[in-house]
């Protein structure tokens, strides 16, 4: 159960005390006592998961699913204008379906936590918008203004960057 839920779900699983749901009417449907043995028809076989399921067997076996069912990955991308409710709906969707949400800050913050050259490129800009930011406040400011908070600033990356 662990394998299955931690390849294809959230990871998450409860142990549950055989006295906690015996009554339940769908309990049955969860006993077996079954004797088996295997036919000769099957002896020969190349078995998939000689071992039983495991987190190596469940990717595969869940590959193996989709590729013969036509089934592949689905990305959504949710665009528009701003306050249209975009990332509340992606949240929704997301929760509901039990799928990753990524967000633009959430990306770029990993991208410049990375290290790498993007990372390196796309804090350079911030701090040149910043400084634009800055400078256009100093321009129109009235002495009773207060002093700007560079920290707080957000500015939009440009969509070439991002």
């Amino acid at each position: 159960m662990k394998a299955i839920s931690t390849k294809l779900g959230s990871g998450a699983i409860k142990t549950v005390a055989l006295s906690e749901v015996v009554q339940e009417d769908w309990s049955e449907m969860l006993c077996l006592n079954v004797n088996l043995r295997t036919s000769p028809e099957f002896l020969n076989m190349k078995w998939h998961c000689k071992e039983g399921i495991n987190d190596h067997s469940m990717k595969m076996l869940n590959e193996e699913f989709n590729s013969f069912r036509g089934l592949f990955p689905l990305k959504v991308y949710i665009g528009g204008p701003a306050a249209t409710g975009k990332s509340h709906f992606a949240s929704r969707l997301a929760s509901g379906y039990g799928i990753p949400h990524l967000t633009i800050s959430e990306m770029l913050n990993e991208a410049k936590n990375a290290g790498d050259q993007l990372g390196h490129d796309i804090c350079k800009k911030i701090e040149e918008l910043k400084d634009i930011e800055v400078a256009a406040y100093e321009k129109s400011r009235k002495k009773k203004d207060p002093d700007i908070d560079r920290s707080s600033l957000k500015p939009r990356i440009p969509d070439d960057l991002l």
